[in-house]
């Protein structure tokens, strides 16, 4: 039905079906049904865990679609196009190179957070999800409780710093400090927040939670992908020196 009504107001739309027990990409237009994919043949899916990718992914279909793209090759497309840290830095990293997974990612408002949320829910994680978050000191107080309350819930512990580079004119402990308040608002037991001001400090002391069986999902800033990637790749090899990062 609702698909009915919203052919009724446009010629095309992509939608979400299940396809002899699988959720598939399915494009409408002009009377034609596509069905494009399964979800979790999309890399960048994660065997269909990251649903916002899943809605990027179909953007990208209805994108190409209507500007000629023919079904194969946009196929094609979505099976090899690989998320990481070559191709897509800051974008949902994966590091699986220490006895516990890392995530790094760039997540750093309302809809991120809430994206990384559902995303760390739908994992299968035997030990504790540990969560590193900041936030930039120019915003207003009232956008950075909104944005961090929806975080509550679906950590063990969260670590709460500055960004490396942080806008505004905020003393160094405002951010960390409102962060940790927010949480506990929100239902967060204290002993489940350590705040760690100092950005690679932060880095360092959450990767240093870390034990197996454990998931630590890294917030970072724009300017840290780099860095903070070379000093997990080194950290997983043993050569980091004592404060390299």
């Amino acid at each position: 039905t609702l698909i009915a009504e919203t052919r009724g107001r446009c010629t095309s739309c992509c939608v979400l079906e299940v396809i002899n027990g699988k959720e598939w990409i399915v494009f409408y237009d002009q009377g034609q049904r596509l069905a494009l994919m399964a979800t979790t043949d999309i890399p960048a899916s994660f065997d269909g865990t990251a649903r916002f990718n899943i809605s990027n992914a179909m953007h990208a279909v209805a994108a190409a679609f209507l500007a000629g793209t023919d079904i194969n090759t946009m196929r094609s497309a979505m099976r090899n196009f690989k998320i990481g840290y070559d191709s897509t830095p800051g974008r949902m990293n994966i590091f699986d190179g220490l006895p516990f997974r890392v995530v790094m990612d760039y997540a750093h408002n309302i809809d991120g957070f809430r994206n990384v949320s559902e995303f760390v829910d739908s994992q299968p994680v035997k030990g504790r999800k540990i969560l590193m978050l900041g936030f930039h000191g120019d915003r207003l107080d009232a956008n950075i409780r909104a944005a961090v309350a929806p975080l509550a819930g679906h950590f063990d512990h969260y670590i709460c710093r500055n960004f490396l580079v942080s806008r505004g004119d905020r003393q160094a402990h405002e951010i960390p400090a409102l962060l940790k308040y927010v949480l506990i608002s929100a239902g967060v037991a204290e002993s489940a927040i350590s705040i760690v001001p100092v950005a690679h400090e932060a880095v360092r002391h959450s990767l240093a939670m870390g034990t197996p069986g454990d998931l630590v999902v890294l917030l970072v800033g724009a300017v840290e992908f780099q860095s903070v990637w070379e000093f997990l790749n080194n950290l997983a090899t043993g050569t980091n020196e004592p404060g390299s990062l």
